[in-house]
């Protein structure tokens, strides 16, 4: 997806109060990236044994957005990012009847920047977590 803003109006109190200085009638939305990519693949496939086999796996990538820091609400300009974002996360599991067994990987491409715009030059800054692991082992045959 490719997007671009443009700010037509600013509410005025009572409907929202405490735009920051930053966001002006004319300029950009703050914390978007106009080019964001999003790929994404489903597979399921019957097995003997009535046990059926799914895989996904979803690759996300944004360039570095420029942002509101938000230890400083008072800012005339926005901040961008350290750098842009990338994260694959996939899935792979099997089901039979009532069961579903899945292991998945979130944050394959072990991405660990400060990604968001402003935070990203703090000392406090959010850090994305780290590649995780995990299996569920789910039932679902309640009557």
């Amino acid at each position: 997806a490719f997007t671009d803003t443009e700010v037509q109006k600013i509410p005025t109190a009572p409907e929202v109060v405490g735009y920051i200085p930053a966001v002006v009638v004319g300029g950009d939305l703050y914390n978007y990236s106009p080019a964001t990519h999003n790929i994404g693949i489903n597979y399921d496939q019957e097995l003997g044994g009535d046990w059926e086999l799914f895989v996904s796996a979803n690759y996300v990538t944004r360039d570095k957005p420029d942002g509101v820091n938000a230890f400083d609400l008072t800012a005339t300009e926005f901040v961008p990012a350290a750098e842009k974002f990338e994260n694959l996360s996939i899935n792979i599991g099997a089901r039979r009847g009532a069961w579903d067994v899945a292991f998945s990987v979130d944050n394959v491409t072990d991405f660990d920047g400060m990604y968001f715009p402003g935070t990203s030059i703090e000392t406090a800054g959010l850090i994305p977590y780290p590649t995780t692991y995990s299996i569920q082992v789910s039932y679902d045959g309640m009557p």
